[in-house]
C-alpha cells in the first residue's frame, strides 16, 4: 500500500518522543519447495542492496524539555490574553482573580512562575494572588503600594532563582 502525498510539517522542536513502526513481508522464499542458492540467482540483481540501518535512541533531552516548556508556554500566554481581554473593564480583584482563565493559570503550577514574574516584570498586573498560592510566600509587606510589591516579588524571583 502507497502512503498518500501529503504536505511537508516541519516543526521548531520536534515533539517525536517515540518512533514505532512495523513491517510485514510477503513470503517469497518457501525454503520448503525453491532452494535458497537457486533463488538468490534468479534475483540477485534486482533486489536493492542492503544499507546498514541507522541506529538511534531517544532520550529526554532539553529539546524535549524545550518543547514541553514551549507548550507550556504557549497555554500560559493564551489563558493571560483570555483572561486579560475579559476582565480588563473590572474594578474588582475579587471578580479578576476568580476568573476561569487565571485559575486554570494557578492549576499550571510551578512551571509558569517564571513566566508570571516575566509578565509582571513587563507588564505589571494583579498576578499576586496566583503568585502566593503557587509558591506559599508573599514577600510583600502590608503597606506596600502596587510598584513595590512588583518590586518585592520580582527581588524574590531572582532571589529563588526564577529570574536573573
Amino acid at each position: 500500500m502507497k502512503i498518500p502525498d501529503s504536505p511537508r510539517v516541519i516543526y521548531e522542536l520536534n515533539p517525536l518522543v517515540e518512533v514505532s513502526c512495523r513491517l510485514i513481508f510477503p513470503a517469497i522464499l518457501k525454503i520448503g519447495i525453491q532452494e535458497p542458492a537457486e533463488f538468490q540467482e534468479k534475483t540477485g540483481f534486482s533486489l536493492p542492496v542492503k544499507k546498514r540501518p541507522q541506529i538511534f535512541s531517544v532520550k529526554k533531552t532539553l529539546n524535549n524539555q524545550a518543547y514541553i516548556q514551549s507548550e507550556t508556554r504557549k497555554k500560559f500566554e493564551s489563558l493571560k490574553s483570555k483572561w486579560q481581554e475579559e476582565t480588563e473593564m473590572l474594578s474588582s480583584i475579587t471578580k479578576k482573580i476568580k476568573h476561569p482563565a487565571y485559575q486554570e493559570i494557578i492549576t499550571m503550577g510551578e512551571e509558569v512562575i517564571p513566566f508570571i514574574l516575566e509578565e509582571l516584570s513587563r507588564e505589571p498586573n494583579h498576578w499576586f494572588y496566583a503568585l502566593t498560592v503557587m509558591t506559599k510566600a508573599d514577600p510583600v509587606s502590608p503597606e506596600d503600594n502596587f510598584q513595590q510589591a512588583v518590586e518585592a516579588w520580582l527581588n524574590w524571583g531572582r532571589e529563588q532563582g526564577y529570574i536573573q
